[in-house]
């Protein structure tokens, strides 16, 4: 059971790792990271209600007569949503798996754009809405929602087309003095069946950095904190060459991208990110909370997954900088993702 009161004063500092690690300097670290880049489609969906009521008429110089008030549009969306309601939908959107591009991605726009439907009175045409973003029957839909010839609400899917990966494989090893394998991560979250759909699912999204590079590294490791600026600049301030070295970082502070760009320009060969219980505050297992699923502390095999794109530089499809992921699109060289491969670890590994 977790305690009944926060202590009155605050624990003391746990001391920060050392710079290098405790292990003999022949022992390297293998990352193993390999990744198929593919072109997947992405459905995102558009869709716009006006208030329910008679037909509207129209101001002479383009203003709605008979609008609700903003005071109205307020209450009226503060009386949706419920505690219970909002519980059921993440149940319903979030307990199954719906990564993007997959299929399951689509049948769940397509859930969105049925339930659009129904609340919204939406006729539903003989040929589902899903077009292709960019093509003419996709612009039509987005005009028809500034056009004073209808004043009914519409929606659809538009599909996009940017570039995205995901892993065929991913190992961490660490290797002895003759390179041979001395301990193995466990890349693989618990499936505890006290939540039956994490375990069920608990390794059908990956661990994994989304748009990291792929590859097959070895090097000495670095601990860099939590790779900010600082952290880099102290280390080389202190006379240590990143050169070739794995990179091993904490989340938090700042972006993970940022974390994998910075080890990357001081010619890092990979990152490695993990998440630190320091950082979880109060609420861990050492102050006798029990970890989620039985308790509200954090899983001791959790992994944060995500992007690692480098957004400082711009967002959104790296191959299509400043311009729409169409189907027929001409793809660039991404300049916003990593040259060097990362992973996210499990703590307890």
């Amino acid at each position: 059971m977790p305690p009944e009161k926060f202590p009155q004063e605050k624990s003391e500092q746990i001391p920060l790792p050392a710079t290098e690690p405790d292990l003999p300097v022949s022992r390297k670290c293998l990352l193993f990271h390999r990744l198929a880049y593919v072109l997947i489609a992405v459905v995102g969906i558009k869709a716009i209600a006006h208030s329910y009521g008679p037909r509207r008429s129209y101001h002479p110089h383009g203003r709605h007569n008979n609008r609700l008030t903003v005071s109205e549009r307020e209450e009226l969306f503060l009386s949706v949503p419920t505690a219970d309601s909002a519980l059921a939908a993440s149940r319903d959107y979030a307990t199954h798996p719906h990564l993007a591009g997959s299929v399951e991605d689509l049948e769940d726009a397509r859930v969105i754009l049925k339930l659009f439907q129904t609340e919204f009175n939406i006729s539903c045409p003989a040929i589902e809405p899903i077009f292709p973003a960019g093509t003419l029957e996709s612009r039509n839909a987005t005009l028809l929602l500034t056009s004073r010839d209808t004043d009914s609400p519409t929606s659809w899917i538009d599909v996009y087309y940017p570039v995205l990966n995901t892993p065929l494989d991913r190992s961490l090893q660490i290797l002895g003095e003759n390179g041979e394998t001395v301990w193995t991560a466990n890349l693989v979250e618990d499936g505890d069946p006290l939540d039956p759909e994490a375990a069920k699912y608990r390794d059908y999204i990956p661990t994994w950095h989304g748009l990291s590079k792929d590859g097959d590294v070895e090097g000495q490791l670095v601990y860099a904190n939590y790779g900010s600026k600082e952290d880099y600049d102290s280390l080389v301030a202190a006379g240590v060459d990143l050169t070739r070295k794995i990179v091993i970082t904490r989340y938090g502070k700042l972006f993970r991208g940022l974390k994998i760009k910075g080890a990357q320009e001081l010619g890092a060969a990979g990152v490695l990110i993990y998440s630190d219980p320091r950082d979880d505050g109060f609420v861990t297992v050492d102050n006798g909370f029990a970890p989620y699923p039985a308790g509200p502390a954090r899983n001791p095999t959790s992994v944060q997954r995500g992007s690692v794109q480098f957004l400082s530089s711009y967002p959104g499809d790296p191959t299509t900088p400043g311009y729409p992921s169409y189907e027929n699109s001409e793809p660039e060289e991404g300049k916003n993702i990593p040259t060097i491969p990362s992973l996210p670890m499990v703590r307890d590994g």
